[in-house]
């Protein structure tokens, strides 16, 4: 009996150590007009983008309104940048929408802290950027936005960027 016991005892744990788990930290709804959408911050176990045309959805990270390393009040706001697609397999679309003019630095880290991308751009108005992340590995990329406007105090932001 005590051998059927622990027979059983590892098949459950083998089974279960293979289980998809998913740590949902934020999430809301919104419906508009006939469509609803859910969405979630976590860790996904699948990551997957549909297109049609010029239209992608992706499943990805949506980034906290106030940054994900610092908590401060001088955080980029966040209808200001919109990152897509996040995950990405190779181009990522950064856009900007502040309404001065201004410097825009981009700076992407990789696991180790070590800056891996380092750009700096005159901004003059809505403007989207492209990086290029073919030659990089799958994985995390910790990105700092800089943004320091003509007149004015210098804000950040910090996200995530999964490349896949």
């Amino acid at each position: 009996m005590k051998t059927l016991s622990l027979i059983l005892f590892f098949i459950i744990a083998q089974i279960t150590s293979r289980a998809q788990q998913i740590t949902n930290a934020a999430g809301n709804s919104n419906t508009v007009g006939s469509i609803s959408i859910d969405w979630s911050f976590g860790e996904l176990t699948l990551v997957d983008e549909k297109r049609s045309g010029s239209l992608i959805i992706s499943q990805g990270v949506l980034q906290p309104e106030k940054g994900i390393f610092n908590d401060n009040d001088d955080n980029i706001n966040q209808g200001e940048i919109k990152i897509l697609p996040n995950p990405t397999s190779g181009v990522l679309n950064i856009w900007a929408g502040f309404l001065t003019a201004g410097k825009l630095r981009f700076d992407f880290y990789d696991a180790k802290g070590s800056r891996v991308i380092s750009e700096e751009k005159t901004y003059t108005g809505f403007n989207t950027y492209q990086f290029v992340l073919d030659r990089y590995a799958a994985a995390s990329y910790p990105l700092k936005i800089t943004w320091q406007p003509a007149n004015g105090k210098t804000k950040t932001g910090n996200y995530i960027i999964i490349k896949q």
